[in-house]
Parts: structure tokens; sequence; C-alpha cells
């Protein structure tokens, strides 16, 4: 099935709504493709916009609950609704669905019949983005995300997954520009997949790098197990963090007075990577110069400034501190006989 505008006007600009959109039963069936032109619109229906209940269904390339020019014409039920052992929906590059705005869920699996949810734009549902029997979150199997940073390398996301042991998942990132208001999902970008295999505990850690999200995007993640097809629902959503490197530079200004002579202390580098909000300690060393003065004399000042600057010049922070540096008093030697 190819090529259709199915519960809208010629337009795509308003509903003419079917009860549901499209319903399949035959196996072995494709709604949608992937070249020009042979994807379906399938919006603003009363019930869902698809319901896969024949075996081994594929649906790909369609756009389930806009309009338009991105228009929402939500569908009155889930975007997809899948009653088939294998169904396939999405996949990379014209594979991949659109699938926004609808009432219900973005794409619902009924009991019993997983199904592989690949590369999709799923946003905006009324329900969760995916949704696993029974309805609500469940998160069964689902990934969970540890970090997700910028600005100290490419972007990286962290996390583990908890599943059936000694088996291989496709773990799938997605990134939003805000999170599922159930805290889990949704998925509006796709990133792009990792490879895990799960230990003899069914636990499995992941650090996967070069996903082209933002400092202001949440990140979310699926898994789908690659024996099986079975996908799970989307995760709990992970704000991305921006960690700066900082070059500190110690001190610009120092030096150390005594009784006799002033030593000037030469600047050094030091670079720390540092997060928002949290406090660093950048240990400043202390020359040669000012602990043999301490060694000669009883009491020496230490006097330091030293500049805070981000590598791409986000800020600039100016500190001084001042500390005053005792020698430890001399020792009476005890006359050897």
């Amino acid at each position: 099935m190819q090529g259709n505008t199915v519960g809208l006007n010629r337009l795509v600009t308003a509903a003419l709504p079917n009860d549901l959109g499209i319903q399949v039963f035959a196996r072995n069936t494709t709604i949608g493709g992937t070249g020009a032109g042979q994807g379906n619109t399938v919006s603003g229906n009363s019930g869902a916009g698809i319901r896969q209940a024949g075996n081994n269904g594929r649906i790909v390339g369609n756009t389930i609950g806009l309009g338009a020019s991105g228009r929402a014409l939500p569908n009155g039920g889930d975007g997809v609704l899948i009653d088939d052992p294998g169904a396939v929906v999405g996949g990379p590059g014209g594979a991949l669905n659109t699938i926004s705005a609808n009432t219900g869920a973005g794409v619902r699996l009924t009991a019993g019949n997983p199904a592989t949810v690949a590369e999709n734009a799923i946003f905006d549902n009324g329900a969760l983005g995916i949704d696993n029997d029974p309805l609500g979150v469940t998160a069964a199997g689902a990934p969970v995300l540890a970090s997700a940073t910028v600005g100290n390398g490419p972007p990286t996301v962290t996390g583990a997954l908890s599943s059936a042991p000694n088996q291989g998942f496709t773990v799938r990132f997605f990134s939003s520009p805000s999170c599922d208001p159930s805290g889990f999902g949704e998925g509006r970008t796709p990133l792009g997949p990792a490879t895990v295999t799960t230990n003899g505990g069914g636990g499995a850690t992941f650090t996967t790098t070069a996903l082209n999200f933002g400092a202001t995007d949440v990140v979310t993640a699926t898994a789908t197990n690659t024996a099986t097809g079975a996908t799970s629902e989307f995760s709990a959503c992970r704000p991305v963090t921006v960690i700066r490197t900082a070059v500190v530079t110690p001190p610009t200004k120092g030096t150390t007075t005594t009784a006799t002579a002033t030593t000037t202390v030469a600047p050094a580098t030091k670079t720390v990577t540092v997060a928002p909000g949290k406090p660093t300690t950048v240990r400043l060393g202390v020359p040669r110069s000012v602990v043999a003065a301490v060694k000669r004399h009883a009491k020496v000042a230490v006097s330091v400034e030293a500049d805070a600057r981000t590598a791409d010049a986000a800020t600039d922070t100016q500190f001084a501190s001042i500390s005053r540096l005792h020698a430890a008093p001399k020792r009476k030697r005890k006359a050897r006989r």
C-alpha cells in the first residue's frame, strides 16, 4: 500500500475521518516504502492510524498524525497499533516513519506481539511514544541512561541494560527538545544505534560517542533483542550536561616576600575538566624558591592571582587568594658528647 492519503482531504489540510485508517490482516505486507512518493499519509481518523494484525508486516516511510506543513491532524487512537508478532516499524533513511500528535500512543504493541520499532520520528503523542501492554510506563528491558554529555570531545551517552542473559541487543538513541510528561521518551530525532551483548546475569554497559545532539536536548533510547525482534519502550529521559574544558593559568601574578628578597613565580598552565555548577579545585604548585625561603626564614608571605577561562571563552572568572606559610620552628640540637 503506497502513496495514499487516508483520513484527510486531497489538500491534506483537514480531516475526513475513517474509523481506522488502514487495517491489515494479511501476512508479509508493506505499508509505505522507502522511495519518493511511496509513503502514505494516515491522519485524522477516529481510531488508530494503522492497525497491523497480520504476521511480519512492514510499516515504513509513512506520515501518521500530521498533515500539510507538519500541521497536527491526529488520529483519535494510537498512531500505529501492532497485533502482529513480527512487525517492523520504521528503519534507517527513507524507512523512517513520522508518528506525531496522535491521541493515543505513537506505537502500541499489544500483549504477546513483540515487534521491532526501529528508527522513527516519534513525538508529541498523547500517550507514550512506545507503549508495550499493559498500558502505561513499564520500561521493562529499556536501557537506563547514566549520562548524556557535550562540550568535552564528541557528544557521548553512557548507560546500562538489564535484560535476558547472553543476548545481543540493538540500542537506538534519540534526541528531543523536551521530555515526555511521563518522564519516558519520546524520540523525535534518531541519533544512531549501538550493539551490546548481555552477560550471564543479563547485564551490559555501553558508552556511545559521536551522536549528534545539542546542549538543550534530552536523550532517550530503546533496546531491541536481535533474536526475537522485540523492542522495549523508551527509556527515561536524560537531559544533556554541558562539560567545558577550562584552561587555568596559575599564577598570572605571583610574588614571595621574605626579609631579604622578592621572588617572582613563573606562570604555569593547567587544563582541567569542569561541570556547570560544581566546584573544582586546582592545586597550585609552590616553587622551590618559596620552599627554600620558608626554610631560611621564620615567616613568608605568598600572594597569588590566577585566571580561569573556558576554551570557548564562554566565561572568564578572576579569583585571588592570599595565604601565609609559616616555617616549622627550628628544633634545638642536643650537644653531642
